[in-house]
């Protein structure tokens, strides 16, 4: 369209448009054949001082409308590289992912040599407390894969391993801690704090893969003998008392939550919970819960008082009924298992295979009685 033009009528051209003169004048002027508003659409383009970093040659800029707000980057007329940090030609994203790639692998191999498998000396199972047993063994059974060798992040199955995050935290860490359980080198670099200059010291503990650190093969660390579990009834009564308070714990604030009533457990909180365990199982505190909160909330409702107060309320009428209950002999239902609280792995490895009492690890009053042989009668 402007090939009856030479280089200098093109030049002048273009910087009496950009100048602002008429368009019309121009097109009639210059003897162009084009509509006026695709006059800028005729000009060569630009070409800058700016070499291409992979062809060697200069890039190119096209002609914007004079009355145009976009600035368009200037790109190579072989391979459109665009002189812009997030450049979409082909060099570029090839060269960003070989870089990523080459960073990545920079990653797994300080990841690779500071979690090595040969790292930690393994446990002996002699070594490991009748609790790191019990931890290990449900950690296992709600985390372990398929080919036994890797323990799944935690926050994958965090409602599946205990009743609250208190307990996963204190089962996480406690293993971590002993060497129990060591960061596994196939951990995601996501599981890192990745912006510490001591990567990959620091590290999320519901986020890495572990392995179990233990010269013992998983399937009897999953399936502890209770046998030798058998041989210490006070430890079995505590650790029943232990899992039934966190039940308890968990029981409450899905009530509280369900009524919208704001809560944090405290030492008062669990002290009280604690005692009604002296006297109930897990399900007839339940139900003393579920009575306490359905008070509350009506108290709520009829005297305007904050949600904060109604919940406190809770924890007061619960400490009311429970020592009316034992001062009165009353005879307390037992509620079932929640179908939003399923029983969790850490609860079913002790009720059901450490401790053999199955349901009336929620149905009956923790006691010492289950664990201890009476003596038979001696002969004369």
């Amino acid at each position: 369209m402007l090939s009856h033009l030479n280089e200098k009528q093109i030049q002048r051209l273009i910087n009496r448009y950009y100048e602002g003169e008429k368009t019309t004048l121009l097109i009639n002027e210059y003897g162009i054949n084009a509509r006026p508003n695709e006059l800028y659409k005729l000009f060569p383009p630009r070409q800058e001082k700016t070499i291409c970093f992979y062809c060697q040659v200069p890039l190119i800029t096209v002609w914007q409308s004079r009355s145009s707000y976009r600035k368009t980057a200037s790109e190579c007329p072989n391979c459109g590289h665009r002189d812009e940090v997030a450049c979409m030609c082909n060099n570029c994203v090839k060269r960003r992912s070989l870089t990523k790639l080459q960073q990545e692998q920079e990653k797994r191999d300080k990841i690779n040599q500071h979690y090595k498998l040969d790292r930690r000396k393994p446990k002996l199972l002699w070594e490991l407390s009748l609790r790191d047993q019990i931890y290990l063994a449900a950690l296992l059974r709600a985390g372990v894969d398929e080919n036994l060798s890797i323990i799944l992040p935690v926050n994958s199955y965090m409602d599946q391993l205990s009743p609250t995050l208190d307990l996963t935290k204190e089962i996480v860490l406690s293993l971590a801690n002993k060497n129990i359980i060591c960061v596994h080198p196939q951990s995601p670099f996501s599981a890192f704090k990745e912006d510490d200059s001591d990567f990959p010291n620091v590290y999320y503990v519901y986020k890495v893969y572990y392995y179990v650190n233990v010269d013992a093969p998983i399937e009897s660390l999953m399936n502890p003998n209770p046998s030798y579990f058998k041989q210490d009834p006070e430890f079995c009564y505590a650790i029943w008392r232990e899992i039934s308070l966190e039940e308890i714990k968990q029981y409450l604030l899905y009530r509280l939550e369900k009524v919208g009533f704001p809560f944090t457990i405290g030492e008062k909180t669990i002290a009280v919970l604690d005692d009604l365990l002296n006297h109930f199982s897990t399900g007839q505190v339940q139900g003393l819960i579920y009575r306490a909160v359905g008070d509350a909330t009506r108290y709520f409702q009829e005297n305007k008082i904050t949600k904060q107060h109604a919940a406190n309320i809770v924890i007061s009428s619960l400490q009311r009924m429970g020592e009316r209950a034992v001062s009165s002999n009353w005879t307390l239902n037992s509620f079932k298992r929640n179908y939003d609280l399923p029983q969790t792995a850490i609860s079913q490895v002790t009720f059901d295979r450490i401790l053999g009492v199955g349901r009336e690890g929620f149905e009956s009053c923790p006691s010492m009685d289950f664990f201890v042989e009476e003596p038979s009668d001696l002969e004369d």
